[in-house]
């Protein structure tokens, strides 16, 4: 078995995205619009975002460039777990705004009428900000446990719980490598951002790529 390589595993990223291009750079246009959708805006990003992970996934192992028939033969069910997944990741962030808000609105109402000072509204925005920011954190750390979640329903064909588990396994036995791929995925996006936001319709679909070669590479040693 050949040694993992983050460097590599880019290397091989970039190979296949010459391959199959096409899909995963009109994959990635689609998220500005899909945004801006009334009211399901995020939902419509999050959907895209599953769209990309089989992308990766497909892209990775297929050497034919790859269609959108490709990314929409996968099955209902299988999105559908994939959500489930993709929702555990803001289930942190989500609690912490259901706890603040009503102190948030109440803050507000008090502000309006002038019942506190702005040293006290200030004092409990900062509070607010900490409260996301460690939310913010567990976010984090759920997307890195949960890395190998979505891959394990699509290639292994796993139910829901089954697939955290080996996740969660999977992280364990790969977290330096986990978060060394998050992270330098991350500064590759923050680079895409940074012209004109015009190279996340690159870095978007190779890092998907990538993500999914990270997977295949250290699957078969967790598992």
């Amino acid at each position: 078995m050949q040694a993992y390589s983050l460097t590599n595993t880019w290397e091989l990223a970039w190979s296949a995205f010459k391959r199959h291009w096409l899909v995963g750079v009109l994959l990635s246009v689609l998220y500005p619009f899909a945004g801006f959708i009334p009211i399901v805006g995020n939902v419509a990003v999050l959907i895209l975002s599953l769209f990309h992970t089989v992308y990766g996934l497909k892209a990775w192992n297929k050497s034919e460039p790859i269609t959108f028939q490709d990314i929409t033969s996968e099955s209902f069910t299988t999105y559908l777990k994939m959500f489930l997944g993709v929702l555990l990741n803001f289930l942190p962030i989500l609690i912490a705004v259901l706890i603040s808000l009503p102190q948030l609105t109440e803050l507000n109402a008090k502000a309006q009428e002038e019942l506190i000072s702005p040293e006290t509204i200030l004092a409990q925005i900062l509070d607010f900000l900490t409260i996301l920011l460690i939310a913010g954190l567990f976010s984090i750390l759920i997307v890195a446990a949960l890395f190998a979640y979505p891959y394990f329903v699509l290639d292994k064909k796993m139910d829901v719980f089954t697939a955290i588990q080996h996740s969660l396994r999977f992280f364990t036995d790969n977290i330096l490598r986990v978060f060394l791929f998050l992270i330098t995925s991350w500064l590759i996006h923050a680079l895409g951002m940074l012209i004109c936001c015009i190279g996340l319709f690159l870095t978007i679909p190779i890092s998907s790529i990538a993500a999914a070669g990270v997977y295949k590479q250290l699957v078969d040693r967790t598992v």
